[in-house]
């Protein structure tokens, strides 16, 4: 009788103790953002993680009759608040890092893999030939059909004027990580689908289209360096940099006297050159994902200025970023995805010399972003194309 009578007092007092131990934490989750920002006011610094990333910036607004009234202050304030209180930055960061190291979960942009990679949703849908990234259906093979004839209009009119347009896909880090993708997207997938990539090859050795498939490339020219890191979504430095030095090449293999560039020293650091570890900055954890990352000393050799138009997508935006710097000899004007506006593309041909059409394997679904179709005003004519 008295064995229970302690047992039932040590439960009690054990239910009494979680009590005040849940008691505690949850005054101190309340406090916590007061205390931080008030710190933060008084000590004038900032009491916080920041957070990785592209966010608008947040204005205190200012609170007048008429705002009031119409609620925007409220709304304003509201806002202002959620995105400023003291600590969210580290309150995030760990919520970000028990789903990751307890259910294997990134961000709602990115997908951990089986071995720890990290990849981008549409890369894994298009690897896997999901529903609605399957170029085998009639549909989606019309399209690409339709896309590439386009374009081989477009190339034979700019060939007409002296120039030259050249189309490439990048490679995808879920054909050379497919090993670590997650099971289901293959089950969500048709074995026998056709990709996006694949049905572009088709079609351009068809009509003539001068291409890349940087894949392709990329197997006969091994830098001895991992084309992706775990950490990161665009391909590593030493490849983007090969296939920047081969566009250049196939310029001048067309008679463009261009720059030739030349791949130098192979520099490695444990410390990320520019977006190795892009994917995971945003994801905004903890873990480390430490790796040996590469990137080439590259100069610019000799030419004449060619003035070069790209339209692609964020693997095109290194070629505009880089050239300058390795002392590429021209002016280039990029327009990535839609940036460009379409009464402007006379002005484009008028002024430049060769154009290039890049884009990674789950972009080309973009068609260009519309740069082919509205090539249009090139007098190319869609219902002309043979």
């Amino acid at each position: 009788m008295g064995k229970n009578k302690d047992e039932k007092k040590r439960g009690e007092i054990a239910g009494t103790v979680r009590k005040a131990v849940f008691a505690g934490l949850f005054s101190v989750l309340l406090a916590l953002p007061v205390t931080m920002s008030s710190l933060s006011v008084l000590l004038e610094k900032h009491l916080d993680i920041p957070l990785k990333g592209n966010f608008p910036p947040l204005l205190k607004p200012v609170l007048t009759l008429s705002s009031f009234k119409s609620s925007d202050f409220q709304s304003g304030y509201n806002a202002y608040l959620h995105g400023t209180f003291k600590p969210r930055g580290a309150m995030i960061i760990l919520a970000n890092q028990i789903r990751f190291s307890l259910f294997n979960v990134a961000n709602s942009e990115s997908v951990v893999g089986k071995h720890g990679y990290v990849f981008q949703h549409s890369y894994l849908y298009e690897h896997c030939c999901v529903p609605g990234w399957d170029w085998s259906v009639p549909e989606r093979d019309a399209e690409m059909d339709e896309y590439v004839r386009k374009a081989v209009f477009c190339q034979k009119k700019l060939e007409e004027m002296g120039k030259y347009m050249i189309v490439f896909t990048g490679t995808s880090k879920a054909d050379y990580c497919a090993y670590d993708i997650p099971e289901m997207y293959f089950l969500m997938g048709n074995p026998d689908g056709v990709t996006a990539a694949d049905c572009l090859d088709k079609y351009a050795a068809k009509y003539g289209l001068n291409y890349i498939d940087y894949e392709e490339y990329f197997k006969d020219h091994d830098l001895g360096c991992p084309v992706y890191y775990k950490a990161g979504i665009h391909w590593s430095r030493p490849y983007e940099q090969l296939a920047q030095v081969h566009l250049l090449d196939v310029m001048r293999e067309h008679g463009f006297n261009t720059s030739k560039l030349v791949l130098g020293k192979l520099n490695s650091s444990t410390i990320p050159y520019w977006r190795d570890t892009d994917v995971y900055d945003l994801m905004n954890i903890i873990t480390d994902f430490s790796e040996i990352y590469y990137e080439y000393d590259v100069t610019a050799e000799g030419g004449d200025p060619v003035d070069l138009f790209i339209a692609g997508d964020s693997f095109t935006s290194s070629f505009d970023d880089d050239f300058p710097e390795y002392g590429y000899k021209g002016e280039i004007t990029f327009c990535e995805y839609e940036n460009f506006k379409p009464e402007e593309i006379p002005l484009y041909v008028a002024r430049n010399d060769v154009f290039v059409v890049g884009y990674t394997k789950p972009g080309l679904e973009l068609y260009s972003c519309g740069f082919i179709n509205r090539s249009v005003l090139l007098s190319v004519r869609p219902r002309a194309v043979p």
